[in-house]
């Protein structure tokens, strides 16, 4: 493609040619690479710390198509208000759940974040599932995950959101169904009696990012994490990063 750097090309020139005959995509692409080898080597040189290049790889990977998927969600809710996430009322904890799938491999992530009024995260869960169904059978995975986990560790009173409407009328309808998926909302409202003063409602994407994020985290990686109170190092700065809001 004409783009290798020539012994005495600037750097300058030499991307002003890369942008000339790359798409905008892989400018992009180009410059997170760029970003995040600068980092690498900042790290290396001032703080003595080190990750193999296929950590780094995973991390540009994963932060670019996060990037680009926020991108394609602006142009589509670009014509109305744009919803965000809101804290839970005092003594409250509120848990956003979110679910991605991956049609080719049949595996999907899930991506759980629960956090108390003042937004401050205080568990979550980043799981890698393999063999599924469908994207409703994640999404339901996830919401089901949350409230393993709330019960697990006594967080209540607590509030659930999904982006996912069809979920919520299922859970609502309480409808007994023999399908996997039945069984998966059947486990949901289960957890939820255990919850007193518990609910589930639905959310816009916008108001669901962190755990949107979380989810797109683990379908690409092999995450089997779940938590309450301190974050797991291995994710900690993805947390830090992608999931404040």
């Amino acid at each position: 493609m004409g783009l290798e750097l020539f012994e005495g090309t600037s750097i300058g020139t030499w991307l002003a040619s890369c942008f000339e005959v790359l798409s905008k995509k892989n400018v992009a692409l180009l410059l997170f690479v760029g970003w995040f080898v600068w980092k690498e080597r900042n790290q290396r040189v001032w703080s003595n710390r080190f990750v193999s290049l296929t950590h780094l790889q995973f991390q540009i990977r994963s932060s670019f198509m996060l990037v680009q998927s926020h991108l394609v969600t602006t142009r589509r809710t670009s014509g109305r208000i744009r919803p965000v996430w809101s804290p839970p009322s005092s003594g409250w904890l509120k848990a956003n759940c979110d679910g991605a799938f991956d049609l080719l491999s049949k595996s999907g992530g899930i991506g759980v974040v629960i956090r108390d009024a003042l937004g401050d995260i205080v568990g979550g869960a980043c799981i890698k599932v393999n063999s599924v169904a469908s994207p409703e059978a994640i999404e339901a995975m996830a919401c089901r995950a949350a409230c393993s986990l709330a019960v697990q560790y006594h967080l209540s009173p607590i509030i659930f959101e999904t982006d996912c409407q069809h979920l919520v009328s299922s859970v609502e309808s309480g409808a007994e169904e023999t399908s996997a998926l039945g069984r998966v909302i059947e486990d949901i409202n289960s957890f939820l009696q255990v919850l007193v003063g518990s609910s589930l409602r639905h959310v816009y994407r916008e108001a669901n990012t962190a755990a949107h994020n979380l989810a797109k985290l683990a379908l690409l990686s092999s995450f089997n994490l779940s938590w309450s109170g301190h974050v797991p190092p291995d994710i900690r700065s993805f947390i830090a990063s992608q999931c404040t809001h």
